[in-house]
């Protein structure tokens, strides 16, 4: 049975006034990260590091050696990542930085799932979409029409977030949501 993997790190991960506001590449010993939230509804596929993975993660990092990630499981799932609170008053040019790797076939191809980025400016009771896997021209097929064969390609992301500047209870979630 094929399997999806999605891996994200967030390298650099908001920039305002040429300082980092938070960030975040899921190294530590410890998941979720210090004010890091996670929820699922199947208990065994929540976001986790890509160590912990019930399925092998080889080729699957993205830099280092851990990622964060969330494992296909045939049935409805909704896996969120959540990022504790921050501010954007007083930044200037914030930018959300993330790399993200996808199966095409499962992911783009077949749109068994959805990865999100999302934003959320009254500390996660509403949240807006800044960024969705399929919109993505990054990821690419390999052609082949074998979908056990598709490539994993890694993706740099980059959104600004001028729009919410001004905003004191910030929050970013990454939200893997699959039929």
């Amino acid at each position: 049975m094929k399997k999806i993997l999605l891996s994200l790190a967030l390298t650099s991960a908001f920039f305002g006034n040429a300082q980092t506001l938070i960030s975040e590449n899921f190294e530590g010993a410890t998941f979720p990260p210090n004010g890091w939230t996670i929820s699922s509804t199947v208990s065994s596929r929540p976001w986790q590091l890509t160590s912990s993975f019930p399925t092998s993660t080889s080729g699957f990092l993205i830099s280092g050696t851990k990622s964060a990630g969330v494992d296909y499981i045939a049935q409805s799932n909704t896996a969120n990542l959540v990022s504790p609170s921050f501010t954007l008053v007083g930044a200037s040019n914030p930018v959300l930085k993330f790399k993200v790797k996808v199966g095409w076939s499962y992911m783009i191809d077949d749109d068994y799932g959805d990865l999100l980025a999302q934003i959320s400016t009254d500390g996660g009771s509403t949240w807006i979409t800044l960024w969705d896997e399929d919109t993505e021209p990054g990821f690419t097929d390999d052609g082949d029409g074998n979908p056990d064969t598709d490539l994993y390609n890694t993706v740099s992301v980059e959104k600004s977030l001028s729009t919410y500047i001004g905003q004191s209870n910030v929050k970013i979630r990454f939200s893997y949501v699959a039929d």
